[in-house]
């Protein structure tokens, strides 16, 4: 019987379709970022009817520090490429190289509560055009033995056959690489040795609000990455310890290769996350946006500053200034990214100056 996330963890704490793909692709460098200073400003429109205009390769990508890129438009394929633009491009690869497409398939739920087959398509077949390996892998949360069929019912195993890209269950059977010692975990911890061993890492999150870590974003997916037995583990995420929680996730990042995140919030969960059986009725808005960047602190302070201006006010996230988020917190005293909402470099189309301030409040 697979029981829903919900009850198991209610259980530990005590109380507690896919359409057409519509693909296109283009060739995508990277570039660095820079700290303090003048705030960088887009001059493109909001849904450029031209396509994107492709940028010189560079590789292998580094972090770009505190460089963000948010788009907004009508189209999802269009928006992902012009915030991966912004961003200064997505990582290029050399042909023959692996590219792993970090996805959030938690459930079997479709987007936004896992990720777009959409997005997943278009982004193998980018790579894939590109001469690269594609894989595309996840595993579903620790009580769920049923992750292939969770790839399944949300669409991405559809869009990987499409695209033709390898999908990948992170299970038992997967080759895994053990990581050093790390102190707010229990016991050894490992993750797929492809995770470390990948040319590029893709980390392709979703936007959906949290009943205990607030929100899943860029720095969060990457829980799905851990070996299910570990993640299960007492004192590990068996149950989710609200004030460990932060740092658990931000210890991990500290000890992986650098990824590229793209929070794929052109729709989003703004109530009643994770999941559809998280307790209080879900919400789910097109906001038309996506964030991309290497520098996740930078990449996840924009999408929380989303969540914080659309969720509704029963929402934890809602609760604080966007740079006193405990992950993010976390996140920065592990020097995952920048440090203060000053070295924030944003580069986005002109209508979102907004939430650009949000992204930036302290």
């Amino acid at each position: 019987m697979k029981l829903h996330r919900r009850e198991l963890l209610r259980a530990t704490l005590g109380s507690v379709g896919f359409g057409s793909l519509g693909l296109g692709s283009v060739g995508l460098g990277c570039a660095a970022g820079s700290g303090d200073g003048p705030t960088p400003r887009a001059t493109q429109s909001t849904e450029a009817l031209r396509p994107v205009a492709p940028l010189v390769a560079s590789s292998p990508p580094a972090i770009a520090l505190g460089l963000v890129g948010v788009a907004y438009g009508l189209e999802p394929g269009p928006t992902l490429l012009r915030a991966a633009a912004h961003a200064g491009g997505l990582p290029s690869v050399a042909r023959g190289g692996t590219v792993l497409i970090k996805v959030n398939t938690n459930s079997g739920d479709p987007y936004p509560y896992s990720s777009s087959p959409r997005s997943v398509a278009l982004l193998a077949r980018h790579y894939l055009e590109a001469g690269a390996q594609v894989v595309v892998g996840d595993r579903s949360f620790w009580g769920d033995r049923d992750t292939r069929g969770n790839f399944e019912s949300n669409g991405i195993a559809a869009a990987c056959e499409a695209a033709g890209a390898e999908l990948r269950v992170f299970d038992h059977d997967e080759p895994w690489q053990e990581l050093p010692k790390l102190s707010n975990w229990v016991g050894p911890v490992r993750v797929p040795r492809l995770l470390m061993e990948a040319d590029v890492v893709i980390n392709l999150a979703c936007a959906k609000t949290h009943f205990i870590s607030a929100a899943t974003l860029g720095l969060k997916n990457v829980l799905g990455a851990i070996h299910p037995e570990d993640r299960a583990r007492p004192g590990n995420l068996r149950s989710h310890d609200r004030e460990k929680l932060h740092h658990q996730v931000a210890e991990i990042h500290s000890v992986l290769r650098p990824m590229f995140t793209i929070i794929d919030a052109f729709e989003a969960l703004v109530a009643g996350g994770p999941t559809p059986q998280s307790g209080r009725s879900p919400k789910i808005l097109r906001t038309g946006i996506v964030i991309a960047g290497a520098d996740v602190v930078a990449v996840d302070a924009v999408g929380i500053g989303l969540l914080r201006r659309e969720a509704e006010s029963e929402e934890a996230i809602v609760r604080l200034p966007t740079w006193q988020s405990p992950i993010l917190r976390a996140a920065i005293a592990r020097g995952l990214g920048i440090s203060r909402p000053q070295q924030l470099v944003w580069q986005a189309d002109p209508e979102l100056e907004a939430l650009e301030a949000l992204a930036r409040e302290s």
